[in-house]
């Protein structure tokens, strides 16, 4: 099982055929999908007394049927995600040992994808790569594609979420303030805030929405 960590508003601009999307919004989702994902095996120890030699030992005693742990393999955009993701489901009893219970062999190994999606790309050639579409990256380049070139996707500045030309061509679309994405959870006073704060960027001449801080440079001039 292929299992990509990322958020949803990353996965839906590219992602590795075959893999299983979580459909988290936050990767602090992860650990409840895992649980109610695989129902691993809940364990506790209790104390028995031996009639033989009086000698009290712990006892590992099932309280509902194991299920068969698979291989699972994970990937995020650079590594950091998995390394979190790898740890947790090792605590959860995902590790590379063998354990017999009720006569039957149960395995379970983590593997995760080294240097994540951005090394892949870098790397792997386009004709005998297993990614479609592009990969969300949190900087000014929005998201990139193979051998990391620039992607074609913008960021909404409502939601700060990747958004095509497609997207922008939507009635939805309000730039610095909506999207197809989050046009519904927005609230009219969120909207509307969202506006005067666009107008104000627009009067300070600052282009390329809040977080780029580039001056106009026409605005600029002009004032000189």
């Amino acid at each position: 099982m292929v299992i990509d960590v990322r958020n949803t508003y990353e996965t839906r601009i590219g992602t590795f055929r075959g893999a299983v999307d979580p459909s988290t919004t936050a990767f602090r989702e992860f650990p409840s999908w895992v649980d109610h994902q695989f129902q691993l095996v809940k364990m506790e120890s209790h104390q028995s007394d031996s009639t033989a030699d009086n000698i009290s030992e712990l006892k590992e005693t099932q309280i509902q049927e194991p299920k068969r742990l698979p291989r699972v393999a994970m990937y995020c955009t650079g590594g950091i995600r998995c390394e979190k993701a790898s740890s947790f489901l090792l605590s959860k009893g995902f590790k590379e040992v063998r354990w017999k219970l009720n006569s039957d062999h149960f395995k379970g190994l983590v593997y995760h994808l080294e240097g994540g999606i951005l090394k892949y790309l870098e790397e792997v050639p386009r004709a005998e790569s297993l990614w479609d579409g592009e990969c969300f990256v949190f900087d000014k380049r929005v998201s990139v594609e193979h051998g990391l070139v620039q992607g074609t996707y913008k960021l909404c500045y409502g939601c700060k979420q990747p958004v095509s030309d497609a997207d922008m061509e939507a009635p939805e679309w309000e730039h610095g303030v909506s999207c197809p994405h989050c046009f519904s959870m927005k609230s009219d006073e969120e909207k509307e805030r969202a506006r005067a704060r666009q107008r104000q960027f627009q009067a300070w001449g600052i282009i390329g929405g809040p977080d780029k801080g580039r001056r106009d440079p026409a605005k600029s001039s002009s004032k000189q």
